[in-house]
């Protein structure tokens, strides 16, 4: 049951990605997923239900499964190298999808501020525990965050290897291995 609910969401965001938020319509998924209207209402009550089951599956995947992953990591340099790892390997036409819907509908944007502020909170908490002082800890993550949701905008988006040289320069040890380069 729960594959076939993650079905429907899985072309949500296709639709969503492919045709924008106005596209997302029941008869829409129904027909391309050639399944009944009963079949959609068996997994949600109505359209806002799908909505809020999409982007709830986008936060959980996107954000809270990729802390947790990286939180296992004891050592903040390694903890911060598999998070890089974490997110080259999240898909990125649901993150763009997401925040070009965020600027229109009061739900995306609202999960969309929460997902941010997870992510840049998470960032801090790891360059602190680098030996950052909170305020460069801080800036440091915000630098690093606008790179990734930058470099995923960007057409094409960025290669993970582009990033990588990018990320080294915030990392305190990685600094002078950087300049060497």
């Amino acid at each position: 049951m729960k594959d076939k609910k993650q079905t429907w969401l899985q072309e949500g965001f296709k639709v969503l990605f492919e045709k924008g938020p106005a596209a997302l319509t029941i008869d829409l998924l129904c027909q391309r997923l050639k399944q009944t209207k009963g079949a959609f209402y068996h997994h949600f009550k109505d359209r806002n239900d799908l909505v809020s089951a999409l982007l709830a599956s986008w936060e959980e995947t996107s954000t809270d499964r990729v802390i947790e992953q990286a939180s296992a990591e004891v050592d903040p340099e390694k903890r911060i190298r598999l998070l890089t790892a974490l997110t080259h390997d999240l898909p990125r036409n649901p993150e763009r999808a997401i925040r070009a819907w965020s600027l229109r509908y009061p739900a995306a944007t609202e999960v969309q501020r929460r997902v941010d502020q997870k992510r840049v909170q998470f960032l801090e908490s790891v360059y602190v525990a680098m030996g950052n002082s909170k305020p460069v800890a801080k800036r440091r993550s915000r630098i690093t965050y606008a790179l990734f949701i930058g470099g995923g905008m960007l057409v094409p988006p960025m290669s993970r290897q582009e990033l990588d040289r990018l990320y080294l320069v915030l990392r305190p040890r990685d600094r002078q291995s950087e300049r060497a380069r």
